[in-house]
């Protein structure tokens, strides 16, 4: 299985012995206490760090009456410091008792145990974690086992100096106490936590590719078989002739083979079974267009109506990996966006049917450019369509012509990153969110000018990790709903004061490890939220959940939607369409409309002033020697400023009379840029091109 089929046949009886390796980190009686996930560590769904996966043995941890030995102890420089303390800025202090033993269960021997004194109370000890303790300040005391002998009468050399933590140490955990545990040293209950590394035999075989589609190095075996295999079932067809059939589901749907794998054909004829992230709808027409797993942006049959027996036309085949978000103009149906891994971001014009790339200015874009996301996000709303946003690790892309041309929105400093998104408010497009998450070293950022400039906001009391998406609350500017998949913790936060302060709608709270509301412990990926402003929808791994009272508590929606990854909900058209990760584009017609959903709005640098009228400029283009014509006034005195792409001013000049005046913009650089004259009361704006 995998990415390709591959067969393997065993050969009776040849086998061979190998080295130990880790395989899962199991327990007796440890309800006391947690293990922290490390980002960069690679076992135990991060929970564990190894020196050296080939130099490992089974270790238990062993606490209770009596389980006592001798550790090295440490302090951090400066002392009781967060994280990113460098291993030579641990101080070695003196050889204390520890409240457990560690045993090498393999060789029958005790071992070397050294830990992070973070509290520097001269002993090891675990807390609670504190909501308030978004350091985690007093919750680092840090285990290493060290693959050295244990001596009780005194320390080993190697360990006992500054910066020794780290030698040979063959694992490195991260405990603290579970919430509603009190710890005593004296009192710990008999408990075992066993890092399990046991040796590996290895039956002997022969291997073979079976089937593939990888196309960049012309090898394709045995028929179009679809990448990114998921179960294999067989099926006995002739028990005398110990014939089968293979029935195999992957990322493209079901396909069979009748000869062990010789051929595949595929069985997806009616079959609604695409994984889509994300889709959206033509303006007034049942016509869809969506980004799916490993598989072209895909879109349903131009000028039908769209049903669930109509195949779906390739739009954007990309090659390699999957084809992401995509966005239908809410004003022009002819304009689409559509996108795959990493920003790669492509165009049509004509409702479909030709597409070409739309990267122009955009330097974080390609298959291979990791300043790119790999989950290509793009970002409009309905009531401002040509203002189109994406993201990369610098920062927020910023299109005023729906991706024909890109601006740079740079957001520096360490908070910046994680599992990035950037969604617009529907209720006011001027409101832009973006981030990647909410934790120590993450946090989100608003714009209230859409999109030219983004500050952080607040951070909710735990920390969560990387989000799954970023939701604005089309009925209210201020409310915005952020969605995580983090294990027993929080899964939808919201804001209804643009990030001041969070609450938890899904009944975790900043303590809880299980949900008190209803909410599952699943991945969450999406919300939608009703114009009653009480129904709310959230989409999970398991299927669609319901509120009916704002968020206090939730159930199974049990609508009709399938139980499956629900990725994306949308309106459009009064329509809620559903994108899954399994089933396909699923609809329901709700009639349902948003306050102000039609309503004309000013973005950018003019959104908090007078409706703009036009401004008579001339000639334009020109080489920047322009006439500006403005009509009488009462208050007869403008100021007339110029914007570049960037919003950035480069030209200004005060007390501007009515009727016609002279500017000189011939130092500024050739391009596009925005004329604003506003006396205090009315506004006059106009594009000017300036050429060479």
């Amino acid at each position: 299985g995998g990415v390709e089929i591959w067969r393997a046949d065993m050969r009776q009886g040849a086998t061979r012995n190998e080295a130990n390796r880790f395989t899962a980190i199991t327990g007796t009686n440890i309800g006391f206490l947690q293990l922290t996930r490390v980002q960069n560590w690679r076992f135990a769904d991060g929970t564990l760090d190894i020196r050296d996966s080939l130099n490992v043995s089974t270790v238990e941890i062993r606490f209770g009456a009596g389980r006592k030995q001798k550790a090295h102890r440490f302090l951090t420089s400066p002392v009781g410091a967060g994280a990113g303390v460098p291993a030579n800025r641990y101080t070695y202090q003196d050889y204390v008792d520890v409240p457990f033993e560690a045993w090498d269960i393999d060789k029958n021997r005790q071992l070397m145990v050294s830990f992070r004194d973070q509290e520097n109370n001269g002993v090891f000890n675990l807390n609670v974690r504190e909501p308030n303790d978004m350091e985690l300040l007093t919750n680092r005391e840090y285990i290493y086992i060290h693959n050295v002998p244990y001596e009780a009468d005194r320390p080993n050399n190697n360990i006992a100096r500054d910066g020794g933590q780290e030698f040979e140490y063959m694992y490195n955990l991260w405990p603290y106490l579970s919430t509603g545990s009190t710890w005593n040293a004296d009192m710990l209950p008999n408990a075992v936590l066993k890092i399990n590394a046991p040796a590996i035999t290895f039956q002997s075989s022969n291997i073979q590719e079976i089937a593939t589609n990888r196309e960049n190095n012309q090898l394709r075996l045995n028929g179009k078989i679809h990448v990114d295999q998921h179960d294999f079932v067989t099926v006995r067809l002739d028990p005398n002739r110990r014939t089968f059939r293979w029935i195999v589901a992957n990322d493209g749907g079901i396909y069979i083979s009748d000869d062990e794998g010789g051929s595949f054909v595929p069985k997806n004829t009616g079959m609604n079974t695409n994984q889509f992230y994300h889709a959206t709808k033509k303006p007034k027409a049942t016509e869809y267009l969506g980004g799916v797993q490993d598989g072209a942006t895909l879109q349903s049959q131009v000028g039908f109506n769209t049903d669930a027996n109509m195949p779906y036309n390739e739009r954007f085949a990309t090659r390699i990996g999957d084809s992401f978000e995509s966005i239908w103009h809410a004003q022009r149906d002819n304009l689409l966006l559509a996108s795959a891994q990493r920003n790669v971001i492509i165009k049509s014009s004509d409702g479909g049917a030709i597409w070409r790339n739309s990267i122009n200015g955009m330097t974080d874009t390609g298959f291979n450019n990791t300043r790119a996301p790999f989950f290509t996000k793009l970002a409009n709303s309905h009531r401002a369509p040509d203002l189109v946003f994406a993201v990369s690790q610098t920062g927020v892309w910023r299109s005023t012509d729906f991706g024909d041309n890109w601006t740079s929105i740079p957001i520096t400093g360490t908070q910046w990153g994680g599992f990035l998104d950037v969604e617009v408010s529907d209720a006011n497009p001027n409101i832009v969110w973006a981030g990647g998450g909410m934790s120590d070293q993450r946090s989100m950022y608003v714009s209230q000018n859409g999109g030219l400039t983004f500050t952080p906001v607040s951070k909710f009391v735990k920390a969560l990790g990387n989000i799954t998406t970023i939701v604005p609350d089309p009925n209210d500017e201020n409310t915005v709903y952020l969605t995580f998949s983090q294990y027993r913790s929080p899964k939808i936060l919201r804001s209804t004061d643009l990030g001041r302060t969070w609450e938890d709608i899904s009944g975790f709270g900043a303590m809880g490890t299980r949900s008190m509301n209803g909410f599952p412990d699943v991945a969450t990926y999406c919300v939608f939220v009703f114009p009653d402003k009480q129904k709310i929808w959230a989409g999970t791994e398991i299927g669609l959940f319901e509120s009916l009272d704002n968020g206090r508590t939730w159930k199974y929606a049990n609508n009709g939607l399938p139980a499956v990854h629900v990725w994306d909900l949308k309106e459009r058209d009064g329509q809620v369409i559903a994108a899954t990760h399994g089933r396909g584009i699923w609809t329901v017609d709700m009639n349902i409309r948003y306050p102000n959903q039609d309503a004309p709005v000013t973005v950018g640098l003019f959104s908090n002033l007078p409706e703009a009228k036009p401004a008579k400029v001339y000639p334009n283009p020109s080489q920047g020697n322009i006439v500006l014509e403005l009509p009488p006034s009462s208050l007869n005195r403008f100021e007339v400023q110029v914007f570049n792409a960037l919003g950035q001013e480069v030209f200004r000049e005060k007390n501007i009379n009515t009727g016609k005046t002279s500017l000189d913009l011939s130092t500024l650089q050739r391009g596009n840029y925005v004329l604003k004259a506003y006396n205090g009361k009315e506004l006059f704006t106009s594009k000017i091109i300036i050429t060479d």
